[in-house]
């Protein structure tokens, strides 16, 4: 069973509001509020031990030769799936846990957007 946490962009800062637990945090007075974009946490840890959450771009060591990068993405309210920055969908939650063993997190598409270009 994982950990059920988010963490938040600030809109108006350009800052990331980190690891807000549900029970420790007024999440439901921010949800109206269109200043938050909430992430959710996938429960698993990169290699080097970082939380892994939705928004977050992924490298990994086996491709250091293309330099490709993964975009971590809710999906349909199912699972997690890594989608490149075309668009293309990889793995699905399923599989997802492998792919967290080998795996860096870079950035997060709101503070490195330019990673994924």
């Amino acid at each position: 069973m994982r950990e059920i946490k988010f963490r938040a962009w600030d809109k108006i800062t350009h800052r990331i509001l980190g690891s807000l637990e549900i029970r420790c945090f007024p999440l439901l007075d921010l949800q109206g509020d269109n200043r938050y974009i909430f992430m959710q946490f996938t429960g698993l840890l990169d290699k080097n031990g970082k939380e892994i959450y939705e928004g977050d771009i992924i490298s990994f060591d086996k491709e250091p030769k293309y330099k490709r990068r993964w975009e971590i993405r809710w999906k349909n309210g199912v699972g997690f799936s890594l989608v490149d920055g075309i668009g293309y969908r990889i793995l699905e939650s399923d599989n997802f846990p492998k792919c967290s063993e080998c795996g860096i997190v870079i950035g997060n598409i709101y503070e490195d957007p330019e990673l994924l270009n």
